[in-house]
């Protein structure tokens, strides 16, 4: 995931997670609420399209959010 991460980046980029948050490294809990990854405008719109996706889809917002808020 980094080396992907960091390949998309160094072209000028943007990867976050499902919700936008940068990614994390090294931590205890390696789970990642998906990954959004491309060009700006790209990825902007990707994000912007997840949110529009039902509740219970595997890429749905509202539970990512909410296991985010868990962890915390």
């Amino acid at each position: 995931m980094c080396a992907g991460a960091l390949l998309v980046q160094e072209a000028g980029g943007v990867v976050t997670d499902l919700l936008g948050a940068s990614l994390g490294y090294n931590r205890a809990d390696p789970y990642v609420h998906g990954i959004v990854a491309g060009e700006r405008a790209a990825h902007a719109a990707l994000l912007a399209h997840s949110r529009t996706l039902p509740s219970g889809s595997r890429l749905d917002v509202r539970r990512a959010a909410a296991r985010a808020e868990q962890e915390d």
